[in-house]
């Protein structure tokens, strides 16, 4: 006998994939799950690129998956890899849910 667990979950993709060009189509897409004690969260990502991109950018003191998912939506993967590469503080502050704190310091170190 088969038993079947339903999870019902939400999958939270970066505002840049939600341009409907998926509809009626099979996909594959990348996925971060995020369990904290609290809550599940899963993450796609129309592409590996992007999902390591946002892996490290929650690495960063401050940046959890949602600041990371708000900083991914602000455009396509290379301009927002480029715009931290550039410490663009004017590009990240765009993004809703960051602090002033991230928003000004820019240098997106690696936590500790």
């Amino acid at each position: 006998m088969l038993t079947f667990l339903v999870l019902d979950m939400k999958l939270l993709f970066p505002q840049e994939n939600l341009s409907g060009q998926f509809l009626n189509e099979q996909i594959k897409f990348y996925t971060y799950h995020n369990i904290t004690d609290r809550s599940q969260e899963l993450f796609g990502f129309s592409s590996l690129a992007a999902k390591k991109l946002f892996e490290l950018l929650i690495t960063v003191q401050g940046v959890g998956p949602r600041a990371g998912i708000a900083i991914m939506s602000l455009d396509e993967t290379e301009e927002v890899r480029n715009a931290i590469a550039c410490e663009d503080a004017k590009f990240i502050q765009k993004a809703s849910g960051v602090g002033k704190k991230i928003r000004r310091t820019c240098n997106f170190r690696p936590k500790r």
